[in-house]
């Protein structure tokens, strides 16, 4: 699936995106897939960073049993690519 990033990126010279990433027990199966698209999307803002010459700073959750914080508001051309490591799908959603 295509990212729409310009529509993420608008004309300030700043922009905050906040990534949010499901490690519940559902997701046990498709954890490759999980952590492929969050590393596309941060590949594709990125690109879209530098080729517009502005700022988007992220910050990156994970929820399932609990949610943790794995990126904070930092600059998109110093965040490293998840890795399969960073990420375990397993326990419930808490409603």
């Amino acid at each position: 699936m295509p990212i729409d990033t310009p529509a993420i990126i608008n004309k300030t010279t700043e922009t905050h995106v906040a990534l949010c990433i499901d490690c519940s027990g559902s997701m046990s199966g498709l954890a490759t897939q999980a952590v492929d698209a969050v590393n596309t999307i941060l590949d594709s803002l990125k690109t879209k960073s530098q080729e517009l010459n502005q700022k988007v700073l992220v910050s990156l959750f994970s929820f399932g049993q609990d949610v943790r914080q794995l990126v904070d508001n930092v600059d998109v051309t110093r965040v490293s690519p998840l890795r399969q490591t960073d990420y375990r799908a397993d326990g419930g959603t808490p409603l």
